[in-house]
């Protein structure tokens, strides 16, 4: 029947079927063959594209993470630099001594000079120092500059000048009131203040 059927038709007719059903193969073939291939590539380039935004951001964390450990290990050696060493109470004579040298070597002379009784600062006892002195303005000057560099573990907690500004050349009077940070007990200990 089906011979008897192609046999009507004419060989033009089954030549453009025969074309119709290979075209229509091959594009059955394409789309349920390589469809899901090209689908895999364009997920593969993508999947791609995110591995290396993602090694793109792993690289800045990395360099950021790099970037704040430095910072700490400056923080951490800036940290250790202020750190100072407190010296105990019974310094006191060589603390005095010290300071009245300074205030010399500035080009002032000492007045007065005299230690208070001790006070609980926080963690660190602390003795108040009074120190007035007289000599040129410039030298009072250079003598507050050079307190806080030369000793540290000292504040300056009042401050009074004393000086002419018609007469630069008469000589001004200085008192500053000093709190020194000792040791909790006569070891030294290391903190600040």
């Amino acid at each position: 029947m089906i011979a008897a059927l192609i046999a009507r038709l004419s060989p033009a007719y089954v030549h453009t079927a025969g074309a119709a059903l290979l075209i229509a193969s091959i594009g059955a073939f394409t789309y349920f063959q390589a469809r899901p291939i090209v689908h895999a590539r364009a997920e593969a380039r993508a999947l791609q594209a995110e591995l290396a935004d993602r090694r793109a951001a792993l690289q800045q964390a990395q360099a950021s993470s790099r970037t704040i450990a430095a910072s700490i290990t400056s923080a951490r050696s800036a940290l250790a630099e202020r750190l100072m060493q407190l010296v105990p109470r019974s310094h006191l004579n060589e603390r005095l001594e010290a300071l009245s040298g300074l205030v010399e070597a500035a080009g002032m002379q000492v007045d007065r000079l005299a230690p208070g009784d001790v006070v609980v600062t926080g963690p660190f006892p602390a003795v108040p120092l009074q120190l007035a002195g007289h000599g040129p303005y410039q030298a009072c000057q250079k003598l507050v500059e050079s307190l806080h560099t030369a000793f540290a573990d000292t504040a300056i907690t009042g401050l009074r000048v004393k000086a002419t500004p018609e007469n630069p050349d008469a000589p001004a009077t200085l008192e500053v009131e000093l709190l020194w940070y000792t040791a909790a007990d006569d070891t030294a200990s290391r903190g600040s203040p």
